[in-house]
This record gives C-alpha cells, sequence and structure tokens, in this order.
C-alpha cells in the first residue's frame, strides 16, 4: 500500500486539462478531462435531462463556459484525492487570489474527514497549491436573466428535504425538485410531493479512478454537498431559477473530532460556515442573481422530526439511511432502512416521540430500542464516547432530548420494560444529566437567528413551529 508521501512524490500535479459540453437527444452533456502527472487520464461526465438549446441560448456565452468550468472544479475532488498531488494545475480557466483561497479552504478543512481516516497530515503550509493560467476576465452578468420568485430544491430522499417541500408548498413560490444520481427512495419522495418540474443530473465517475483504488491509492469522504450544490447552481440558471433551498440543519455545524488541532466535521458542506461562504462565491464569481440558502438552518434536528411527523404520506417512501446509496444497492425497488448504522438509531431516536409504535414499526421495521447490540452507537450519539459517529447526525444533546421524550412516552405506554437502550438511559444516563425536562424545552422551542433565509420565507418557517 501506497502512503500518502509516495502517492504526493509519485504525482506531484493534479491537471483540469480541458472541458465541453453539447446537447444530444435532449439532454445536456458536460465532459471534465483530468490529469494526475505523470501519465494517468480521467473523463468525468456529468448528464443534465431535458435541457433544450433555448435553455442554453439565453445564457452569455462566457457565462455558460464559466459555470461548466465550475462544475469541473467540484468534481476535481473524486479524483485528486486519489493521490494527494500538492499542485492543482488548473488549465482551463482562471482563479483570482480570493477564489484560490476559497477553494484551498475547502481542499483542506472541507476535506478534513479524508485526511482523519487515512491519517494524513494537511496542516503544512501550501499542502495543496492552485495554479492557474495568468489570464483574466470579468465577465458581464447584465444579460443574466432569473425568474423571481422560484425556487429549487435538492432532494435527498430524507425527511429534511420533505419537510422544505412540504413548507414551501405553502408560499406563492414556484417550485421545482432537483434530483443528482436519483435512487428509489429520491424518486419516490418528488413523486408523493406533486411538484411537477423535476430537473435531474446524472454524474458518472471515469473507472479508472475505481482500478486505482485496487491499486491501494487514497480514497475516502468529500464535502459531496458542494458538488451536489454546484449542479443545483448550474441547473437553477439554466432553467431561470434564483433561488436554492437546501435543507441543513442547525446541528450541521457542530463538528466530530479533533484531528492534528483542527475540528474535523462530516458535515462540513453542510455547515453554515460553508454556506455563507458558498452563497458570497456564487454572487460574485457565478450569478449575482442567485441565492443559496438552508431553508431549516434555524431548526434542531428533532424539530425538523417533529414537523415531518405530520407528513404521513412519507412515511412508507422515505429513508436517511446511507444504504440506499451503495453501488450494489443503486438499483433496490425498495428503500433500506439496515436499523444498523447511527444514522437509522438517530432518526429513529428523534421521530420516536411524536409518532405512535405501528408507524414507527411502518417506517423501521422494528422497535430499536428493543435491539441491546445499539447500546455502543446510543453511547456515541449522547457523548459517552469520545466523539460522535462520521454520519450526519445531530448533537448529543439532541440525542440526549430524544431519549429523555421516548423515555417519557415509553413510560406512559407501559412499554419501557421491553427497551432495553430506555432502561439503560433511565438507570445510567439521567440520574447524572440535569435539566433535561427545561433542555427539552429549549430544543424542541428554539429558533437560531444564523441564516440567510430570505425574509418572507423565515416567515413561512417561524409560523410551522409556533
Amino acid at each position: 500500500m501506497y502512503t500518502p508521501e509516495e502517492l504526493r512524490k509519485k504525482h506531484p500535479q493534479f491537471i483540469y486539462d480541458s472541458y465541453d459540453y453539447s446537447i444530444n437527444n435532449g439532454d445536456l452533456h458536460l465532459k471534465f478531462h483530468y490529469r494526475l502527472e505523470p501519465d494517468i487520464k480521467f473523463e468525468h461526465k456529468v448528464t443534465i435531462e431535458n435541457v433544450a438549446d433555448s435553455n442554453i441560448q439565453q445564457i452569455p456565452d462566457q457565462i455558460i463556459e464559466n459555470l461548466v468550468f465550475h462544475v469541473g472544479l467540484t468534481e476535481i475532488l473524486n479524483y485528486w484525492k486519489a493521490t494527494c498531488s500538492p499542485v492543482i494545475l488548473i488549465k482551463c480557466g482562471n482563479l483570482d487570489s480570493n477564489q484560490k483561497k476559497w477553494w484551498t479552504e475547502i481542499f483542506t478543512n472541507g476535506m478534513g474527514e479524508f485526511y482523519f481516516t487515512n491519517k494524513i497530515d494537511f496542516t503544512p503550509k501550501n499542502f495543496v497549491t492552485f495554479v492557474t493560467e495568468p489570464k483574466t476576465h470579468n465577465l458581464d452578468f447584465s444579460d443574466l436573466k432569473l425568474e423571481k420568485n422560484k425556487v429549487l430544491i435538492p432532494v435527498g430522499g430524507g425527511k429534511d428535504s420533505i419537510v422544505t417541500i412540504e413548507v414551501l408548498k405553502k408560499s406563492n413560490y414556484t417550485l421545482a425538485c432537483f434530483a443528482s444520481n436519483p435512487v428509489k427512495v429520491i424518486e419516490d419522495t418528488i413523486s408523493t410531493s406533486h411538484i411537477s418540474q423535476i430537473i435531474r443530473a446524472r454524474r458518472e465517475v471515469d473507472p479508472r479512478l475505481f482500478e486505482l483504488n485496487n491499486l491501494e491509492y487514497l480514497n475516502g469522504h468529500i464535502p459531496i454537498s458542494l458538488i451536489v450544490g454546484m449542479e443545483a447552481v448550474f441547473c437553477s440558471l439554466i432553467f431561470g431559477f434564483d433561488k436554492i433551498a437546501i435543507s441543513n440543519e442547525l446541528s450541521s455545524n457542530i463538528g466530530n473530532i479533533q484531528y492534528l488541532g483542527r475540528e474535523i466535521n462530516h458535515q462540513y458542506s453542510k455547515s453554515f460556515f460553508f454556506e455563507k461562504g458558498f452563497d458570497q462565491y456564487i454572487k460574485k464569481y457565478i450569478a449575482p442573481q442567485l441565492t443559496y440558502f438552508s431553508f431549516l438552518r434555524p431548526l434542531h434536528e428533532i424539530q425538523i422530526a417533529r414537523l415531518f411527523s405530520t407528513y404521513k404520506k412519507y412515511f412508507s417512501i422515505f429513508s436517511s439511511c446511507n444504504s440506499n446509496f451503495l453501488q450494489k444497492n443503486l438499483n433496490a425497488e425498495k428503500r433500506i432502512w439496515c436499523c444498523e448504522c447511527p444514522k437509522c438509531l438517530f432518526v429513529f431516536m428523534i421521530l420516536y416521540p411524536f409518532i405512535t409504535r405501528a408507524e414507527i414499526k411502518e417506517i423501521f421495521g422494528k422497535d430499536l430500542y428493543k435491539e441491546e447490540s445499539l447500546l455502543p452507537l446510543v453511547k456515541q450519539l449522547i457523548g459517552e464516547e469520545k466523539s460522535k459517529p462520521l454520519e450526519c447526525v445531530g448533537t448529543k444533546e439532541e440525542s440526549l432530548v430524544a431519549l429523555y421524550l421516548g423515555m417519557k412516552k415509553s413510560l406512559s405506554e407501559n412499554t419501557y420494560n421491553q427497551s432495553p437502550i430506555l432502561v439503560y438511559f433511565k438507570e445510567k444516563i439521567l440520574p447524572k444529566t440535569n435539566n433535561l425536562e427545561e433542555i427539552s424545552h429549549e430544543i424542541v422551542e428554539s429558533w437560531n437567528d444564523a441564516h440567510i433565509i430570505p425574509e418572507d420565507l423565515e416567515e413561512l418557517l417561524r409560523k410551522e413551529i409556533e
């Protein structure tokens, strides 16, 4: 197996050579050409479905070129991670000093989990350096036309984007769903939402990358929400949307573990820090008229779960389990809850206080509080272990509140003794945890003002949680 140092020496430069795009059979095809010095080439493909010539012709050529270029920038992450080459040479576009700084942040702190799991020291100065051709151009955005009050909603198949959809359906905005590499849970969610316009993007990774994985090149987690976000930006412009409403909550701001003096956050590209920076980047370098914001940013996960509990038509089709996105399950005929991972357990915990036992069984197939084998995961979620799982899960306070509310519910229903996890919580955790009743009220009724939601949509969300 290669060490990171050996790979960086063997492949000193990653090169973004070129991109091209064309419309064939009603779809827009993007192709990106990369190289690992000295001789490894990649071709990455992205297809946007149902694009007409008129969609492209309405946008100035320079802006389209810039859009395609930026989609290619984000996709670099898939391939660069194989070697962590010290230099990224961009031959098909230009980045100014502020852009280089922003992308360097993405390739250092945004890849923190990848470095942690691969035991890579990413802290030296110039760990990664962006080099571009010495040319500049100023884009003229005056001819870019986006219709106002149109919102594109990226859909992931879980509860969060469902809440965003259902609340925004109460607004006067025109809505469309965006699906990147949609699997069954995503398609079923969109179908159940009855939103008529669906924009789909399909990404195709070069098989050469999998060959490198088999040769024990580096592999691991990347900030995928950035890639999906940039695809959504692209689609917003060609289909005329002026807003992108993602569905990231308050707890995604909280990291998982410390590594080399840095906080490692599995949800870095879902954090408010990233969201603000990305929105500012879009406005300065891609489309001043476009707003990228998280509609659920003021809320805790458990608040979102309470809202979701009223949308019962989705209970039989949604899933938050990552098993749905594993290569072997991409063509599965039904949604998957593995009922063994941190995400399954956490979603179970935050939904349990708000729905019936029959509904819990409809969703998960069983009562996870009866599964004593899940106790180690419970301890991670509530902070009994040093770090929370490297997954999209809430804070330890939210997990404690969920268990507390679940315990109260089970006691009232006389099911408490059937639940080893709740028994453990009541006997081992509750005695050393103060003020959970008060903390529960604070979290379930809270509102965080650190967000960039448009004012009218903020008011809409406030009314939902009152």
